[in-house]
């Protein structure tokens, strides 16, 4: 009888660990499928607000250089408005 109890919680044993073995390869395997997923999505976020930012730093230097260069062409107008004064005198 011991030996029929021992045999069945045995054998019982084995196939359980053996169902445990290959659920745990499987879940590993879904574990890092979910982390890999998860680190994919977090690099396309990262890489959309540093493409945004990269935009409204170029459009706003882009705005600046336009108002440079009208300031530029207004002080070479004052510049040579004075040349043209100084001249006459």
């Amino acid at each position: 009888m011991n030996e029929l109890i021992i045999g069945l919680l045995g054998g019982g044993v084995v196939v359980q660990l053996a169902q445990t073995l290959l659920t745990l390869r499987q879940n590993r395997r879904a574990i890092a499928s979910t982390a890999l997923g998860a680190e994919v999505t977090a690099l396309e976020t990262a890489i959309k607000i540093l493409q945004d930012n990269l935009a409204q730093t170029t459009s706003y230097y882009q705005e600046e250089i336009g108002r440079l260069r009208r300031q530029i062409a207004h002080l070479e107008g004052v510049i040579s408005e004075m040349r043209g004064e100084h001249a006459v005198c």
